[in-house]
């Protein structure tokens, strides 16, 4: 899922990527949640989809980077 090398410039550092199976995986959870998402908001008229969706709107600058959570604040 996923891969892991020393850096080229510095060999403390580790870099990590997704493989082919680690972006196919991602790609099937995302599928699913969309999916999901979409059976959520099916019984919904497209007026309450809009009230939804305005709602919402101010909640999603805050996720907008999802690695923000993990990322270190001081990365020394």
């Amino acid at each position: 899922m996923v891969s892991r090398r020393e850096d080229d410039a510095d060999r403390r550092v580790k870099r990590l990527a997704l493989t082919e199976a680690g972006q196919a995986a991602v790609s099937r959870i995302a599928a699913a949640r969309l999916e999901g998402l979409t059976r959520l908001v099916a019984p919904l008229t497209p007026e309450q989809r809009g009230a939804l969706s305005a709602a919402l709107a101010p909640l999603l600058p805050a996720h907008s980077d999802p690695c923000a959570a993990v990322r270190p604040e001081d990365p020394r």
